[in-house]
């Protein structure tokens, strides 16, 4: 077990403020027309639980934010990580509101399919690489 003042300091005090900045990136795209924000996108973790190394549902948050503090009436989640944002699909699963297009790998992490069953359009993209020759040949890197 690790010290609670440790845990706070070391790994939840900085996943805080990456959805702090996750809720300022959608009060500075509203403003300005587009944010972004590198730090947060805990797309396995929903509003009931933690998943992955996601603990807070930074996602989910932004949007009730947006929807209660910003006047916005309709959100697109555009999500591109090679797993399964499991966490706000389960969040919006019956909110018409929420468009979620989910681009990932079906045979990784987290193989929930219940949370699937509410993509509004999903990519399922089956990539294997066996060695890293085939990822920079792909890439065009050599």
């Amino acid at each position: 077990m690790l010290p609670n003042c440790l845990v706070q300091k070391k790994v939840l005090h900085p996943f805080r403020k990456q959805v702090g900045g996750t809720i300022l990136a959608a009060k500075l795209a509203k403003e300005r027309g587009w944010a972004i924000n590198v730090g947060g996108g805990f797309h396995h973790c929903s509003s009931e639980k933690g998943g992955g190394f996601c603990v807070y549902a930074d996602i989910s948050l932004c949007i009730h934010f947006a929807f209660v503090r910003l006047n916005i009436s309709r959100v697109m989640i555009i999500d591109l990580d090679a797993h399964q944002g499991n966490g706000h699909e389960m969040d919006f699963s019956d909110d018409k509101r929420v468009f979620i297009l989910d681009m990932y790998n079906p045979g990784i992490y987290p193989l929930d399919f219940e949370a699937r069953r509410y993509i509004d359009l999903g990519v399922e993209v089956k990539v294997r690489f066996k060695s890293i020759k085939q990822v920079t040949s792909l890439l065009e890197l050599r």
